[in-house]
C-alpha cells in the first residue's frame, strides 16, 4: 500500500543516515605473517604435532605417534583402510584419521611420560558431494570412543599436524577410485608401474611434510617456481626443477618421488631428476603436444619469496584486509604456492582479494549471484 513502510518509500521530509568513511591503515598489511601453524589439543602445545616445544615456563613437551589409523567413509559406511596404502586419499571423497600419540614433559630434571592420548581428524575432499560431507563428519562422532578431539580438514588446508602422520608419503589424486563393492571394496590402492603416465605437483615446506596433488598432464601445468613428478609407464619417475625452486622444495621432491618409488612392484623405477629447459624426449612425450606455461628460466630476479593473499570484506562493518594465511608455511622458508584458486571461489561473492606477488599486484573481483 502507498506510503507502507512495506512499500519501501521513505516518508516525507526523511533523511537517510550518512554512512561514515574511515580509511583503512594498510601498514596493517606489512605485518609479518604468523611464523607457523601450531597445534593446541587437551590444553597441551603439540606444535606440528611432532618434536619438541618449549612452554612458557621452560618446560619440554616432545610429541610421539604410536599408531595411525585411517579409514574412508562412503554412503555413510566406513571401511577400514590397510597401513600399507592409508596415504592415498581421493578428491571426491571422505575419510577419517585416528592419530594416537602421548607427550613427554621434561621439566629439566626428570622426563614424565604421560598416558596415551588420540585424535581424530576428517578430512573432506574438494569435490566431495554435500550428503557425504555429512556422513564423513557423522561417522567421525561414530568411530571416537575416547571422546577426543575432531578436527575437520578440507582439501588444500592440510595442517602441518596432518600432514607429518604420513611422513612424505601423502597422495591426493584427482581421478576416480572406481566402483565400490562392499565385499571387495576397492580401496583406492594404485599398482605401480602404471599403463598411462601421471603428473603430480609437490607440496610442502619440509620431508616429513611433503605431500604430491595429481594434477592434468601436460606441460602447461609445469610452473618454474615449483617441482613435479611424472610417473612414465616405463618404470621411470620423472623429478622435474623449476629453474626457481627453492632448496627445500627440491628435498620435498627426491623425498615423494623417493616414498613413491616404494610402491613399486618387483623392480624398482628409475629416478630421473629433470631440471627445467632439459626435458628428455621420453619426458617430452609423456608432457604431449609442447605449450607455454610462463617458465621464469631467463628471468635475472629472484623468486625466493612468499606471495601474499589478502581479501578485502566489511563483514564487522568496517574495512577490513584478512590475510589468507597457508597452513603448513614453515619459519624461515619461503611457501612458493600458499594458495589456490579455491581460495578465491568458495568465499561470498562478489569478493575482492589482493596478492602481493613481490614485483606485480593483482586484484581479483568475484562475481556477483544470479
Amino acid at each position: 500500500m502507498k506510503g507502507h513502510p512495506a512499500s519501501g518509500e521513505e516518508k516525507s521530509g526523511a533523511v537517510a543516515p550518512m554512512m561514515e568513511l574511515t580509511p583503512y591503515d594498510a601498514t596493517l598489511m606489512h605485518r609479518p605473517q604468523p611464523a607457523e601453524e601450531i597445534l593446541r589439543l587437551e590444553g597441551s602445545k603439540l606444535g606440528r604435532g611432532r618434536g619438541t616445544t618449549v612452554t612458557q615456563n621452560g618446560e619440554k613437551i616432545t610429541v610421539l605417534t604410536d599408531d595411525v589409523k585411517v579409514w574412508l567413509v562412503h554412503d555413510y559406511t566406513t571401511y577400514d583402510i590397510p597401513a600399507s596404502y592409508h596415504h592415498v586419499f581421493y578428491h571426491d571423497e571422505g575419510y577419517v584419521i585416528r592419530w594416537e600419540y602421548h607427550l613427554v614433559e621434561d621439566d629439566g630434571f626428570v622426563a614424565k611420560h604421560k598416558s596415551k592420548r588420540c585424535a581424530y581428524y576428517f578430512w573432506q575432499g574438494s569435490d566431495l558431494i554435500v550428503n557425504q560431507k555429512g556422513a564423513t563428519a557423522l561417522k567421525t562422532i561414530e568411530l571416537d570412543k575416547e571422546k577426543a578431539s575432531q578436527i575437520r580438514v578440507v582439501q588444500h588446508r592440510e595442517p602441518p599436524s596432518l600432514l607429518n602422520l604420513f611422513k612424505g608419503a601423502l597422495v591426493i589424486r584427482s581421478d576416480s577410485r572406481g566402483v565400490l563393492h562392499r565385499d571387495q571394496p576397492n580401496l583406492g590402492r594404485r599398482e605401480y608401474p602404471t599403463t598411462e603416465p601421471e603428473m603430480f605437483i609437490v607440496r610442502g615446506e619440509c620431508v616429513e611434510e611433503a605431500h604430491i596433488r595429481q594434477i592434468p598432464l601436460k606441460m602447461s601445468s609445469l610452473r618454474s617456481r615449483a617441482c613435479f613428478l611424472v610417473v612414465a609407464p616405463s618404470r621411470t619417475v620423472y623429478l622435474w626443477l623449476g629453474s626457481k625452486i627453492t632448496p627445500h622444495s627440491r628435498e620435498c621432491g627426491e623425498h615423494t618421488a623417493a616414498k613413491i618409488a616404494q610402491n613399486y612392484n618387483g623392480t624398482p623405477p628409475r629416478i630421473v631428476t629433470v631440471k627445467e629447459g632439459s626435458e628428455p624426449g621420453a619426458l617430452m612425450r609423456c608432457l604431449g603436444i609442447p605449450e607455454e606455461y610462463g617458465s621464469l628460466s631467463k628471468s635475472e630476479d629472484s623468486h625466493a619469496y612468499t606471495p601474499r593473499l589478502f581479501r578485502f570484506h566489511i563483514a564487522t562493518g568496517r574495512f577490513v584486509a584478512e590475510e589468507v594465511l597457508c597452513k603448513y608455511r614453515f619459519p624461515g622458508r619461503d611457501t612458493q604456492f600458499p594458495f589456490v584458486q579455491d581460495d578465491l571461489y568458495e568465499v561470498g561473492q562478489p569478493a575482492l582479494f589482493l596478492l602481493d606477488a613481490k614485483y606485480q599486484l593483482w586484484f581479483w573481483q568475484g562475481w556477483f549471484e544470479v
